[in-house]
C-alpha cells in the first residue's frame, strides 16, 4: 500500500478517501474489459449483450475523456464524492492506457506530448513529492515507460520515442538491470 505516494496528503491516513476516489488507470482497465466483453459477445453470437457492453464502453470512454482531462493531460484521479475535481497529478501508465483506448486523438497526443521527462525518461508519477520515499515517487519503471513509448510512437511523437528508448537503455546499463529504477 503506497497511498502516501499516490494520494493527496490529507487522504493518506484514511482509506475512505482512497476507496471513494476515481482512478484513471482503473477506469482504463475497466474500459479494456468492456471492450473485450463486447468482442467476446459478438464472437458468441450474442448481439444484444455486445450492444449493451459496447454502449457501456462508449459511455465510460466519454466519461474518462471528460472527467480526467485537465486541459493539458489526464489527471491520475478524482478525490471522491465530495469533490469530483480531478487532482493536479499525472501518472504515465494511466496516460498511456487512456491514450490507447479512451482519449480522443487530440487529447491523447497532447497528454503524451506534455508528460514530463527527466534525463533518464518519464517518471511514473508527476509532480514528484518531496520527503516521500522512492517507489512510485521519483521512479522510472521500464514497463510503464514502454507503454508510454508505444503510445508516443502511435501518436507520432518521435522525440519522446527516442528519449524514452535512450533512457531505458541507459538506466539498464547503469544499473546492470532493467528493474524498477
Amino acid at each position: 500500500d503506497w497511498r502516501e505516494q499516490s494520494y493527496p496528503s490529507w487522504g493518506r491516513g484514511d482509506v475512505v478517501h482512497v476507496g471513494s476516489s476515481e482512478a484513471l488507470s482503473t477506469n482504463a482497465g475497466h474500459l479494456a474489459l468492456l471492450d473485450l466483453l463486447t468482442d467476446l459477445s459478438l464472437d458468441a453470437g450474442r448481439a444484444d449483450d455486445a450492444a449493451r457492453y459496447g454502449q457501456w464502453a462508449d459511455d465510460l470512454r466519454d466519461r474518462i475523456d471528460t472527467v480526467f482531462w485537465s486541459g493539458t493531460g489526464f489527471s491520475t484521479m478524482t478525490t471522491g464524492p465530495l469533490d469530483r475535481a480531478a487532482v493536479g497529478r499525472w501518472d504515465l501508465l494511466g496516460t498511456a492506457l487512456t491514450s490507447a483506448s479512451a482519449a480522443s486523438d487530440e487529447h491523447a497526443r497532447a497528454a503524451l506530448a506534455a508528460y514530463p521527462h527527466s534525463a533518464y525518461g518519464p517518471p511514473v508519477q508527476w509532480p514528484q513529492l518531496p520527503d516521500v520515499p522512492v517507489y512510485h515517487n521519483r521512479a522510472i519503471w521500464p514497463f510503464v515507460t514502454a507503454y508510454g513509448l508505444r503510445e508516443a510512437r502511435r501518436h507520432d511523437l518521435p522525440a519522446h520515442v527516442a528519449h524514452d528508448v535512450a533512457g531505458m537503455v541507459t538506466t539498464a546499463a547503469l544499473n546492470v538491470s532493467n528493474m524498477e529504477n
